[in-house]
C-alpha cells in the first residue's frame, strides 16, 4: 500500500487503505513498520547510503574506497539498530546486527548493496538480502508471484515441480529487496568445475550436472532424489520462464541451490 501511494492515479486509494491500517493495527506492530520504514523505503537510511556509494563511483573512487565507505556507514547505522527486528521480507524471520565485514558492493549497473545480518534466533542461519535503489522492484516481485500462482496450480493438478522462487518486495517505487538463498551456485560455476571440459568449454560437458549433483550427494538414494528435483525444476521453470516471455536468462543469473538431507538441487531464477 505504500508503495502504490506514490502514484497519483492510485494515491488517495491506497492512502485511505493505509490511514484506516495504521489507526487499527497495535502500537508494536506500528513501531515495527516505522523503524522499516525508516531503513528501508524511499529516502530511508539504506537508500541514502546507496546514493552514497553511487556518488562515490561516479566521482572515480576505487572499489576497495568505495567497499570501505559503505562499510563506514553500516557501522554507524549498526549502534542505532534495535537487538532484533523484523525485515519486509519475511516477518517470521527476525535479525540482529547487521554484520558489516560480511557487506559489499555488487558488481550491476545500479551498484546494489549485499547486505547479511544476523539471525536474532541463536544458532540461526545468517539472513542475507540485496538491496536495491534505482530499480523498480514492483516487476520482479510481479514475476515471483505469477510463478507462484503456476505452482500452486500444477500442485493443485498434482504436478510438484519443486519451484522455489525467492522472496522480493518492493519498499518504494525505486527501492526493495530481494532473497539471498544461501548454498547456491550459479549454472556457470557448474560449468566451470566440469572436469577435462571446465572452464569456458563446461557448458559443452554433457556430464557437469550430474558430476556436480553426485559430488553434492554422496550415496545413490540422494542421488537419484537429486537428479529428480533437478529434472522436476528444469521443466518448471523452462515454461514458466517461457510463458512469462523472460529472455534474459543466461548462465550466470540461473542458479542451483544446495540443501541438505539429502542434498539436493532445484533450479532459482536470478
Amino acid at each position: 500500500m505504500k508503495v502504490e501511494s506514490y502514484n497519483d492515479q492510485y494515491q488517495e486509494r491506497y492512502g485511505l487503505l493505509l490511514n484506516a491500517y495504521t489507526d487499527v493495527c497495535s502500537l508494536k506492530m506500528r513501531g515495527i513498520l516505522e523503524l522499516q520504514d525508516k531503513l528501508f523505503a524511499e529516502k530511508g537510511e539504506f537508500e541514502r547510503i546507496c546514493q552514497h556509494v553511487k556518488a562515490l563511483a561516479h566521482a572515480g573512487k576505487t572499489k576497495d574506497e568505495m567497499v570501505a565507505a559503505l562499510r563506514e556507514r553500516l557501522t554507524t547505522l549498526n549502534e542505532t539498530l534495535p537487538l532484533s527486528y523484523q525485515l519486509p521480507l519475511d516477518p517470521r524471520v527476525e535479525v540482529g546486527k547487521i554484520v558489516v565485514r560480511k557487506c559489499k558492493i555488487m558488481s550491476s549497473a545500479k551498484l546494489p548493496l549485499w547486505l547479511e545480518f544476523e539471525n536474532a534466533e541463536e544458532g540461526g542461519d545468517p539472513v542475507v538480502i540485496i538491496f536495491k535503489a534505482g530499480d523498480d522492484v514492483r516487476q520482479d516481485c510481479l514475476t515471483l508471484q505469477l510463478i507462484t500462482l503456476m505452482d500452486e496450480m500444477w500442485r493443485e493438478d498434482g504436478k510438484d515441480l519443486a519451484m522455489e522462487p525467492y522472496k522480493c518486495v518492493s519498499t518504494g517505487p525505486m527501492t526493495g529487496m530481494l532473497q539471498v538463498v544461501l548454498h547456491a551456485v550459479t549454472t556457470a560455476a557448474v560449468h566451470k568445475r566440469g572436469g577435462a571440459l571446465g572452464g569456458i568449454f563446461g557448458a559443452f560437458n554433457d556430464v557437469s550436472f550430474s558430476d556436480w549433483i553426485a559430488a553434492n550427494n554422496g550415496d545413490p538414494r540422494s542421488y537419484k532424489t537429486a537428479v529428480n528435483l533437478f529434472l522436476r525444476s528444469c521443466a518448471g521453470y523452462c515454461v514458466a520462464t517461457y510463458v512469462l516471455g523472460i529472455g534474459d536468462r543466461h548462465n550466470d543469473n540461473i542458479m542451483h541451490s544446495i540443501s541438505t538431507l539429502p542434498v539436493s538441487t532445484r533450479n532459482l531464477p536470478a
